[in-house]
């Protein structure tokens, strides 16, 4: 069995293995949504409360108004390095976001607010969009 830093996420792969679904379908857990070995297109790597609540429904939103399908991203609560590798190396994502977390330089990452920070900053938008108007035309490009 798939042995994750994420104790739930094992829980579903239990669920899943005892159902008969296999494990590179498409699968959805709260906080954390990807397709197994399929590419998306942005990985975005934050604390926990960032996919939560009003910071949760800024994010929908602001992943909404870049054009991103939901299968063309994943949400990933940060807890470690090797946590972030793995799912980097599963996903393949072709760019990773980080809404706040220090991420090395390995990564690649583009660097914005976190969504809770917007939510009481919101004078901070506008610079926020503008480096996520810069993702947006990477994606385009390609």
């Amino acid at each position: 069995m798939h042995a994750s830093p994420n104790p739930l996420l094992d829980e579903y792969f239990e669920l899943w293995k005892e159902h008969g679904i296999d494990a590179l379908e498409r699968f959805s857990v709260p906080h954390l949504s990807f397709s197994k070995k399929e590419q998306v297109q942005i990985m975005f790597v934050g604390k926990a409360q960032e996919f939560e609540g009003e910071a949760g429904k800024l994010l929908a939103k602001v992943t909404e108004a870049m054009g991103l399908a939901p299968s063309d991203y994943m949400s990933l609560p940060f807890e470690s390095l090797s946590q972030l590798k793995e799912m980097a190396e599963d996903v393949q994502p072709r760019f990773v976001i980080s809404l706040g977390v220090t991420l090395p330089e390995t990564f690649a990452a583009f660097t914005i607010h976190p969504m809770t920070h917007l939510l009481t900053n919101p004078e901070a938008k506008k610079e926020t969009w503008n480096h996520l108007k810069l993702v947006i035309s990477k994606l385009k490009s390609h």
